[in-house]
């Protein structure tokens, strides 16, 4: 073939053989980054790992402020029971349909209180000292439904049964632990 020739065949393009399987390779390249793409927005996106963590953290973070306050209570207030040497003011206080409310001895006089309630899918803990001072925290900002059950035993409980539901509502996560009170016979207030 003569240089000419081959100048000549360059200029003409590709063949139509050739030109199929390029769009052939493009099209498959082109599936495979749509394929990435989309898996990465269902991983990253709205109900993927990220808002998967925050509910599971939102659950360790309930588990654990509500088992140290079970763990000193002396007086335990469920919507089917209320156990202990409950304080006379702790009805007013749990009276906001919250599903749990725990009072215990304050070392100075007087009972402590707290009470736990759901508003728009956050979950508060609210706080009540002897004192009077009153304060709340939010403990989780995607917290679907909180129940709890205090198991009686002799006019006091030994468990109490707390069902959780965190997360957004595509991917709700459950979860469920009993956590028991150090004394075994209520303490007044």
């Amino acid at each position: 073939m003569s240089p000419r020739r081959g100048r000549r065949r360059a200029q003409r393009g590709m063949t139509l053989i050739e030109l199929l399987v390029s769009l052939s390779i493009l099209a498959l390249v082109g599936v495979a980054l749509t394929a990435a793409v989309d898996v990465g927005l269902r991983t990253l996106g709205a109900g993927g790992v990220p808002d998967r963590l925050r509910a599971s953290g939102d659950a360790l973070a309930v588990e654990r402020a509500l088992s140290e306050d079970v763990s000193r209570a002396g007086c335990v207030v469920t919507p089917a029971a209320t156990l202990g040497a409950c304080p006379v003011t702790l009805p007013a206080f749990c009276a906001a349909g919250s599903p749990i409310c725990l009072a215990w001895p304050d070392p100075a006089g007087g009972c402590d209180a707290v009470r736990y309630r759901l508003a728009g899918g956050v979950l508060w803990r609210d706080s009540l000292t002897a004192a009077g001072a009153a304060a709340s925290a939010e403990l989780g900002r995607q917290v679907d439904t909180l129940s709890a059950d205090a198991v009686a035993a002799a006019g006091w409980t030994d468990a109490v049964t707390v069902d959780l539901g965190a997360g957004p509502a595509a991917s709700l996560q459950r979860t469920a632990f009993t956590a028991r009170p150090l004394v075994t016979e209520p303490r007044p207030c």
